[in-house]
């Protein structure tokens, strides 16, 4: 089971110019979490620096009781190693 594969997505949050917010159930535990997808445009190119900088801004605030850094996924390879979007 993937790490995404734990969750059930129960709606959409939100979305803005870099990625989509969900809102979701980890299967395990019935805690309610937010999910955050961020579209690799051109996986090639590696995360982009505004994703770079929002993953530095939480990690800055982690001792919020309210943010709780649960995982951080990327997506591997696509298969064959060519094209592929970069979802996951």
């Amino acid at each position: 089971m993937t790490s995404m594969d734990q969750y059930i997505i129960l709606g959409r949050i939100g979305e803005g110019a870099h990625g989509v917010v969900f809102k979701a159930k980890n299967r395990e535990t019935g805690e309610t979490v937010a999910l955050k997808k961020v579209p690799l445009r051109r996986p090639e190119d590696g995360v982009p620096p505004q994703t770079l900088r929002e993953i530095k801004a939480l990690r800055e605030i982690e001792d919020n009781p309210h943010v709780r850094r649960r995982a951080a996924r990327t997506p591997g390879p696509p298969p064959g190693g060519q094209g592929g979007d970069g979802g996951g």
